[in-house]
């Protein structure tokens, strides 16, 4: 079955590039790209499109507003967002704007060809995707998103390393998060690495994702911050 994808952005080339990719995956189809502009975007009401993709760099328009006018003219499209500032309460306030997945930047094209069709097929997670792809599954409220762990892996934290996996979810520097904890910063560091090296992650966005989905943090860790 073809996968029909929309694709929108505030980078032509990006778009572009995207729209090129996507219908060279197979089994997918670029039906449309369009700016996250508001007399543009009404025109796709009525489309069919399976999957809508959102990757915004720096559109005057906040990501949960384009959010909110996807959902509102594409209301049966599952929508992916490529999150380029991904926090907790950024990924709580995404969701409970519509989106159905978020997903990191940096991907690779073929990373992304299996979030997609992992949004379409409502599947679980693939393990190559697990630092990767948060998924919401229909949850009403942010605080009810649930770990969804990735099969055959256990990963196990200490007590100081997940407070510290919780204060860079607050968007602390290791500098703060050092002087909070009254510890030098050389310790933050190697807790650092310790995370990263446990999971497996790229980058400590993969982190926060692993410790969302693992249930060792939660959305309501923080307050929502809406813009």
């Amino acid at each position: 079955m073809m996968i029909k994808v929309g694709i929108i952005g505030d980078s032509m080339l990006h778009r572009k590039s995207l729209l090129l990719a996507i219908n060279l995956f197979g089994k997918m189809q670029a039906v449309v790209d369009a700016p996250p502009d508001v007399l543009l975007m009404n025109k796709l009401r009525g489309r069919q499109v399976d999957v809508v993709v959102l990757d915004l760099h720096h559109t005057e328009l906040s990501p949960l507003t384009v959010c909110e006018m996807v959902k509102r003219n594409l209301p049966s499209s599952k929508l992916l967002v490529i999150d380029h500032a991904f926090t907790i309460d950024s990924a709580a306030n995404l969701f409970a704007a519509g989106a159905t997945g978020i997903i990191t930047p940096g991907i690779i094209l073929i990373e992304l060809k299996a979030a997609i069709s992992t949004l379409f097929s409502e599947s679980a997670v693939p393990a190559e995707l697990e630092h990767l792809l948060l998924l919401n599954k229909g949850y009403h409220h942010p605080e009810q998103i649930a770990a969804q762990k990735p099969a055959g892996r256990e990963t196990t934290f200490t007590k100081r390393e997940i407070e510290v996996i919780r204060l860079i979810g607050h968007e602390m520097t290791s500098t703060e998060i050092a002087r909070k904890l009254n510890v030098a910063h050389s310790t933050i560091e190697t807790h650092r690495q310790s995370i990263m090296e446990k999971t497996g992650s790229k980058n400590f966005i993969g982190v926060l994702i692993y410790a969302l989905r693992n249930n060792y943090i939660h959305i309501d860790d923080l307050p929502l911050k809406r813009s």
